[in-house]
């Protein structure tokens, strides 16, 4: 249940709670005929209203405590994957650069080794899929895996494309770009994601040491190394990333 749900469902109980003791007042009032059963019953009513009120308070601050300690979890556990597959992006990035530069050749029906390290499903997302929309970077979230499935497509493709090619054919420093242009976005939206100067305070102390003062610098010593490489890159002319 979302935030605003939440936020329903207590109103919802407040006001069922507040209805039930005011009739529970009238009833008593009704029944009252001295000054005294009348203190009595607003007596009850307010303490009433004010132990109710109390355990709707309670309630809605150890939900609301329970929910800061998820959202950090989940946080915690896909940034941790998220830097996780980030190196590997980042050496999917190299051999392209090594293709591209006539250091490293590839055949085009081996042309998954260059994204071999990123073949494996990933494990945290699927889990936490439902929980993303609880995290501040939620869509970048989501689209980082999405531009991690379709570097994966743009390989089984082109392999499929060439797959009556010689076996000698190998895969073009056009073919690189076209693979690093789809991993260059990929380690962009990962940069925002781990580099997230508004993440809660807890999560970003877990990363400070490694993320923020490792991860972030390689991807941006990557990203600045692609962009020799492949300066007119689309990935690189889109505003923001």
């Amino acid at each position: 249940m979302n935030r605003d749900g939440n936020q329903n469902t207590f109103f919802g109980l407040a006001v069922f709670v507040g209805a039930a003791l005011l009739c529970g007042f009238f009833a008593a009032l009704m029944g009252s005929k001295t000054a005294g059963e009348i203190a009595g019953a607003l007596g009850s009513f307010i303490g009433g209203i004010v132990g109710a009120g109390g355990a709707v308070i309670a309630d809605y601050l150890t939900l609301a405590t329970q929910r800061k300690a998820e959202t950090v979890k989940v946080a915690v556990a896909v940034r941790t994957e998220v830097a996780a597959l980030a190196k590997y992006v980042m050496g999917a990035v190299e051999i392209c650069q090594h293709i591209a530069s006539g250091i490293r050749q590839v055949p085009v029906s081996d042309a998954s080794y260059i994204i071999r390290k990123l073949m494996v499903e990933p494990i945290v997302y699927p889990a936490v899929a439902d929980r993303i929309g609880l995290l501040p970077h939620a869509n970048a979230t989501t689209e980082f895996y999405m531009r991690l499935s379709e570097a994966k497509t743009i390989v089984e493709s082109m392999q499929m494309a060439f797959r009556q090619a010689p076996a000698a054919q190998l895969v073009t420093p056009d073919l690189a770009a076209t693979i690093a242009d789809s991993l260059i976005t990929t380690l962009q939206l990962a940069r925002g994601i781990l580099g997230d100067d508004e993440a809660d305070p807890a999560e970003r102390a877990h990363f400070e040491g490694w993320v923020r003062g490792i991860m972030v610098n390689q991807i941006d010593d990557c990203l600045r190394s692609a962009k020799v490489t492949w300066p007119n890159a689309e990935s690189f002319q889109v505003p923001g990333l």
